[in-house]
């Protein structure tokens, strides 16, 4: 699949035209080199856009358009700074007050 459709499906840039004008001007890069709308996205890929001062990296699991576009799957490759914040907030949580009753 092209990237600047993989963009659009996957929710990353809102519009294929915005996500080709990011392409063009070289805001986005996979696996580190600036590459164009029609580069063919694979599985595996890590995905970096620019929004001005911050970057957002994704690395592509799977790339298929089975029944819909919109089933492509991406993660969002997170800093370990932000990774032990969350792991902190999780585990004061104890699984008991998030279940439904009746579960344990």
């Amino acid at each position: 699949m092209r990237l600047d459709k993989y963009l659009k499906v996957s929710r990353l840039i809102k519009r294929r035209t915005v996500a080709n004008e990011a392409c063009d001007n070289e805001r986005v890069s996979v696996n580190g080199r600036v590459v164009r709308a029609s580069y063919d996205v694979k599985v595996g890929d890590k995905i970096t856009i620019r929004f001005g001062q911050k970057e957002l990296t994704v690395e592509v699991l799977d790339v298929s358009m089975v029944l819909c576009p919109i089933q492509c799957c991406f993660v969002i490759v997170i800093p370990v700074s932000s990774l032990n914040s969350l792991i902190e907030v999780f585990s004061a949580v104890s699984p008991s007050s998030i279940l439904p009753p009746g579960i344990s």
